[in-house]
């Protein structure tokens, strides 16, 4: 930061010398040079010499505030110590810029009907209508998994009573074949003692 304004100051002041060469230069030459000129270099340079008899409160300054160093920056002096046509040639050259913004101004503005048309603007009530979509989703989820643990369940259960079944026709088929066979012999026994 010290580096740059002591660059900016020594900037500013073969700035100085050159204007006041300038300006002495083109006094001779035209007669009717404008006044206002002369006296503004005059209180510009007194200004510059004071600024810069303060270089020191200026580095101090400097240091506890960076952002202050745009300000000795040599660009920005060159802006402020130009001639009035120079100022004036700069300020067609930024109208220049600035219709360059205004043309894309433009071109973006051509897009409003299509940016303010209803599609666009439905586009705001979307995240809400998601958002419960989404919360209707997860809670059909939940229900599916719960509807199939209730049928895994009651699967169990259809199994569990199909094969208490099977153990109980097992049970009767025994005991109606045991029957059956007893009645068999019981008749034998009655047909052979009647004989």
């Amino acid at each position: 930061l010290r580096g740059v304004m002591n660059c900016s100051m020594n900037f500013l002041e073969k700035r100085m010398s050159q204007l006041e060469a300038l300006i002495i230069g083109q006094s001779e030459v035209f007669e009717n040079f404008e006044e206002s000129i002369w006296s503004q270099y005059k209180d510009t340079k007194l200004a510059l010499n004071e600024f810069l008899q303060n270089k020191l409160q200026v580095k101090e300054y400097l240091q506890e505030c960076k952002d202050a160093c745009d300000i000795i920056q040599p660009r920005v002096f060159i802006e402020i110590l130009l001639s009035p046509n120079a100022k004036l040639q700069l300020i067609m050259l930024k109208m220049d810029s600035l219709k360059a913004l205004i043309a894309m101004f433009a071109k973006v503005s051509s897009f409003s009907p299509v940016l303010n048309s209803e599609s666009i603007r439905v586009v705001n009530s979307y995240p809400p209508e998601l958002t419960r979509t989404s919360e209707n989703f997860l809670t059909t989820i939940e229900e599916k998994e719960c509807i199939q643990r209730k049928a895994s369940q009651l699967l169990q259960l259809y199994n569990d009573l199909i094969f208490f079944v099977s153990k109980q026709f097992a049970v009767w088929n025994a005991m109606l074949t045991k029957l059956e066979t007893g009645n068999d012999e019981g008749h034998d026994n009655y047909l052979y003692r009647k004989t």
